[in-house]
């Protein structure tokens, strides 16, 4: 299995409430917001479309003012992100994804976020190599694969800017989740 192939869904663990951080994409919506809403988990539980940069993250209950200061802290030293949408990729054994160009900035935040947080690798640890996308679906058949790409790619690329990772936290354990704060890259950030 290649890095991507979980996105921020409903915990195997009830009583805990997960946060992630995401980067979203409002520019895909329109082309993987159909798609995204019936394969993506993350999309009925409320994620808009994103490229993650750390989950899971903190608990919900452990994320406090500090934890948001020194997440502020730090987005506020990146720049914003342009960026591109390029191909339809998948992951083995079937979540599609839009790949980022460049990527190497998505990796480079998730990098730096890990080793403020290195109690919590990205995907829990279970992926080698982290790869920078944004989830289409997570199950199409792979006899879907085909048609979903050729309904997409006459529509790639799409341009986009990353100006701010959102910090998600889940409103109840399994549940839906909704922002918790934001934090605009090189600028000061809102908190909710």
């Amino acid at each position: 299995m290649d890095a991507s192939t979980a996105t921020p869904s409903p915990s195997s663990q009830p009583s805990r409430r997960e946060t992630a951080l995401v980067i979203p994409v409002p520019a895909a919506d329109p082309l993987v917001g159909g798609w995204r809403d019936r394969f993506d988990p993350s999309a009925r539980a409320g994620i808009p479309a994103h490229i993650t940069i750390l989950y899971p993250f903190l608990d919900a209950s452990t994320v406090d003012d500090r934890v948001i200061s020194e997440l502020r802290a730090q987005f506020s030293r990146e720049n914003p992100i342009s960026f591109a949408l390029v191909a339809v990729k998948h992951f083995v054994p079937s979540v599609l994804y839009l790949e980022p160009r460049p990527s190497q900035p998505f990796s480079r935040l998730t990098m730096e976020v890990w080793s403020l947080y290195p109690d919590h690798p990205p995907y829990g640890g279970r992926f080698r190599n982290v790869v920078p996308h944004l989830t289409i679906g997570e199950g199409p058949h792979e006899s879907q694969y085909d048609e979903i790409e050729r309904q997409l790619k006459g529509s790639l690329p799409v341009g986009a800017v990353a100006d701010r990772v959102v910090l998600m936290e889940q409103e109840a354990p399994g549940g839906r989740w909704r922002t918790r704060a934001e934090f605009l890259l090189g600028r000061a950030s809102r908190h909710r």
